[in-house]
């Protein structure tokens, strides 16, 4: 065997003959049992995506006072798959929450900063769209009048529509086959419209609703109807 001290053959299992080195010191050093290497399992990026996606989740989604408990489920994975002493064990529950949290936070800034700069644009282009819808009412036939078309959030955008000679009792006696069913009606060549506005295309893209919701003679709400990327497919197609 050779002598790890002096890197010399020896034939003695116990000591070396060259060096005096104890052969069995080294034996029982290396039978020991040793925790796992600390900083390794730490830094492991794969416990931290679960961290990543549910502040970005949170954050796009509105819900991240619900998502920020992925900070001490991951911690408590960790500990648990970390096989150690307790003082070890110990230890990396409390760096990995600490890391976890940084992970955390930096995620949700970051996200919260392009999404801030998204909605921005956004707005900007709603904005720009609406300054052409002027002087209302705005007829629109013998029977309905656009009364105003805003916005009330980046993503949104809404067309309040009145009828001009008929109340809801009216309305709903006049069509036995259901309010809703004459307002999808009505609602299908104004959508038709909005989804060909090529100044909405990359909006629709980067998920605005445009809503449309009816009132009757009195100003008396009747029905809400909507259209988003999705829908707006289907209308192109028929």
């Amino acid at each position: 065997m050779i002598c790890p001290n002096c890197e010399k053959e020896t034939l003695n299992e116990l000591y070396c003959e060259h060096c005096g080195k104890n052969f069995h010191n080294i034996n029982l050093q290396s039978n020991e049992k040793k925790d796992p290497p600390f900083n390794a399992h730490l830094l492991n990026w794969k416990y931290y995506i679960g961290v990543i996606i549910f502040a970005i989740i949170g954050v796009l989604g509105d819900k991240l006072q619900a998502s920020n408990g992925i900070v001490i489920l991951t911690a408590i994975i960790m500990t648990v798959t970390y096989k150690a002493k307790f003082s070890g064990r110990f230890a990396m529950l409390f760096f990995s929450a600490i890391i976890a949290g940084m992970i955390f936070i930096l995620t949700v800034f970051l996200t919260s900063y392009f999404k801030s700069f998204n909605d921005n644009q956004n707005e900007a282009k709603i904005q720009k769209f609406l300054s052409s819808y002027k002087n209302y009412p705005i007829h629109l036939n013998n029977e309905i009048e656009l009364a105003a078309f805003t916005s009330d959030s980046p993503n949104t955008m809404t067309q309040h529509l009145r009828f001009l000679n008929y109340t809801k009792e009216q309305l709903t006696s006049t069509h036995k086959a259901g309010l809703e069913q004459y307002v999808k009606f009505l609602s299908y060549s104004g959508f038709t419209g909005i989804c060909k506005e090529k100044e909405l295309k990359e909006l629709f893209e980067n998920g605005l609703t445009v809503y449309q919701r009816y009132y009757d003679y009195n100003n008396q709400f009747l029905q809400e109807t909507f259209v988003n990327e999705k829908k707006c497919v289907k209308y192109l197609e028929e």
